[in-house]
């Protein structure tokens, strides 16, 4: 019975809008609207990066028609951005280190739309690469929106991080024997290779 309560626990935490019952309807809604805040961010990212991962070929040449950077620069970002974004949109999706997430992200949105300014002010012609290079996206104004977007739910969780549920709350004990754990089998595996 404990087993299912927990689980009952863990699988209704993102719904559940606050931990502490809070009076104010105002502050429920301000909950609320980071949680979304940061489930949208998250997931935003997570989509962006899992659809440039399979292409980065041609996410490289995305990038390289911003010109911006030279051709290494295009395929360090071309190679490293897409894990990143993956990366820190499972962080956000799940709460873990909401506040370094959150910078991390409200960085990289940042970066996105001086790109896209860039790219504007010279009046290029040319696809975002946003969300991959598929739906072949032109860069425009709806790009730095989305841009703004990101960068209003960034700033926005990463000055309220803690109004926002987890969704990964594992207790400490857990935490604890899951490190150890890992822990040991390293250390198992590393004397295996050294004989």
């Amino acid at each position: 019975m404990k087993l299912v309560s927990s689980l009952i626990h863990y699988c209704s935490a993102p719904f559940v809008v606050a931990a502490k019952s809070e009076p104010l309807l105002g502050a429920r809604l301000f909950s609320l609207l980071t949680l979304l805040a940061r489930l949208a961010l998250g997931a935003s990212l997570l989509y962006a990066g899992l659809v440039k991962v399979p292409n980065s070929a041609a996410f490289a040449q995305a990038v390289a028609n911003f010109d911006l950077l030279p051709p290494f620069g295009n395929q360090f970002v071309a190679v490293t951005l897409p894990w990143m974004e993956i990366v820190i949109g499972l962080l956000l999706i799940c709460g873990l280190w909401v506040r370094g997430s959150a910078l991390v992200s409200l960085l990289m949105f940042l970066g996105f739309s001086a790109a896209v300014l860039s790219a504007l002010a010279r009046d290029l012609n040319i696809e975002c690469g946003c969300f991959g290079t598929d739906d072949g996206a032109r860069v425009g104004l709806h790009t730095l929106a989305i841009e703004s977007g990101g960068i209003i739910a960034g700033t926005l969780v990463l000055i309220f991080p803690k109004h926002s549920v987890a969704l990964l709350r594992l207790p400490k004990k857990v935490v604890r024997a899951l490190s150890n754990r890992t822990f040991r089998v390293s250390a198992r595996e590393f004397k295996k290779k050294r004989t």
